[in-house]
């Protein structure tokens, strides 16, 4: 599931918990990317609106997914501020 975290969080209003609460629902192993604010694609998002996105960072996104998975493994993307990680459903 690549690039869809910041769509659905920012663009649909949905909270970390859900979108991992769907995923658990749905695969039992989940490849993930997070996509941090300062990312211009997240930039683009936010430009034609108001950031109401406090909870919006890695650390609370590694706690949702945290609640539905467990982190196998997690690794900085080369020359970039993304994440990906390797989840397994709990």
């Amino acid at each position: 599931s690549l690039a869809p975290i910041h769509h659905l969080a920012i663009s649909n209003n949905l909270p970390f918990y859900q979108i991992s609460r769907f995923f658990s629902l749905i695969c039992r192993w989940l490849i993930i990317e997070f996509v941090p604010k300062s990312d211009s694609q997240v930039k683009k998002l936010l430009s034609t609106r108001e950031d109401i996105f406090p909870d919006y960072d890695k650390d609370k996104f590694e706690l949702a997914f945290g609640k539905e998975f467990n982190m196998i493994k997690s690794m900085q993307i080369p020359e970039s501020e993304r994440w990906i990680y390797l989840y397994k459903a709990k």
